[in-house]
């Protein structure tokens, strides 16, 4: 398998887990069942994918549940020499219910020993949230680092792994990891958001691909309150009542993040700025793709814009607003409310492009490991 990667937004794939199943509509064509599918009939790779993929009773291809871990990858990122970003476990998801963790221990370890960015995404933030919420997580990844270090003499990984245990003493974050949530309408978004906020990371995102309806993420993009009862995070003016559970008095101020003042007797602990940093935004490709309506594209563009937030515009998918004369479908939108009449077009991915207006949006966080791989 390839570890150089052909996604916009990352340089490599680091894939030593094979296997998955369906959680959700953004799930349905899975491009990644079609991969494993193939490679399980290349007899070089068969071994790696057994079991993982099976054709159902229908004829239709689909994931089994079966997770295999690749024990001879998980070293891998110390071959490549030259920092880079790097997209975990493209054919699987790391928090996927049969991963132990031990593996996860082990993965994590492996990141914070070596001078690359690493990419996170997962449908499972619930596990995501529990796992680093456990007080064992951060001194078994410690322990796993000093396993990995046993027999490495190099001064550069000794320094690194210095510098990463102490930012997670202190934050219990992993200093050049990024996680990430999938989030493909409003449903996913309020169910996996907010366990990301509550997860430690240097870096949140959120993949909007494929993106299957308009979402506002406006409320996580810039946070100035949580809710101390429901724990629900919110961005805006302050309100007597919590929006979510609509308790009075509950308010938790970020006063250190948004400079506001606050009568005495509001403020609780501040969030430090927790919030999303990034956010992808992507059509679907491939066998089946569903089409995607400009305007979702754009809303999201424009709260990123409005909070300051890094967008990165991945990809139309296979449907384009323009046939050029190359259409196998068209899809029409009808109009409602916050959604414009739209015909979308079946061009491919490759005709189809990914300009979002005209233009090209590739804005990324800053690569953190770079600093403090150097400081």
């Amino acid at each position: 398998m390839s570890d150089n990667s052909s996604i916009e937004w990352t340089g490599k794939t680091w894939n030593f887990l094979i296997g998955c199943d369906k959680v959700s509509a953004g799930c349905k064509n899975c491009y990644a069942i079609h991969t494993a599918w193939i490679r399980l009939h290349n007899p070089l790779m068969a071994g790696i994918f057994d079991g993982t993929v099976e054709k159902t009773a229908s004829g239709a291809r689909n994931w089994t549940g079966q997770i295999n871990v690749i024990e001879d990858r998980m070293l891998l990122p110390f071959s490549w020499k030259k920092p880079d970003f790097v997209f975990v476990n493209s054919m699987s998801d790391l928090f996927h219910e049969s991963v132990p963790d031990a593996v996860l221990d082990r993965a994590f370890a492996v990141m914070a020993l070596t001078d690359h960015t690493y990419q996170v995404l997962t449908k499972r933030a619930k596990r995501m949230e529990a796992y680093f919420a456990k007080p064992c997580t951060i001194a078994n990844i410690m322990h796993e680092m000093d396993k990995v270090l046993f027999g490495k003499k190099s001064g550069a990984i000794l320094k690194k792994a210095f510098h990463a245990k102490a930012q997670m003493l202190e934050g219990g974050a992993i200093p050049n990891v990024w996680l990430g949530v999938s989030v493909e309408d409003q449903k996913a978004a309020d169910a996996r958001i907010p366990h990301l906020l509550r997860t430690p990371a240097a870096v949140r995102f959120l993949s909007c691909e494929p993106l299957l309806g308009p979402v506002d993420v406006s409320r996580w993009l810039k946070i100035d309150w949580q809710c101390s009862g429901c724990r629900g995070y919110f961005g805006g003016d302050y309100n007597e009542a919590c929006p979510d559970c609509g308790r009075t008095g509950y308010w938790c101020g970020s006063h250190k993040f948004n400079a506001r003042k606050m009568p005495e007797g509001r403020l609780f602990p501040y969030q430090a700025g927790i919030a999303i940093d990034w956010v992808i935004c992507g059509g679907e490709s491939g066998p089946g793709a569903r089409p995607m309506h400009p305007d979702w594209a754009r809303t999201l563009r424009d709260q990123c814009a409005a909070a300051g937030v890094d967008f990165f515009f991945k990809q139309w998918g296979n449907w384009a607003e323009r046939d050029f004369r190359a259409a196998r479908r068209k899809h029409t939108f009808t109009a409602h409310p916050g959604q414009a009449y739209c015909d979308m077009y079946n061009v491919g991915k490759k005709v189809a492009g990914r300009r979002l207006d005209g233009v090209e949006h590739n804005a990324m966080p800053a690569a953190y490991h770079i600093k403090s791989a150097t400081a």
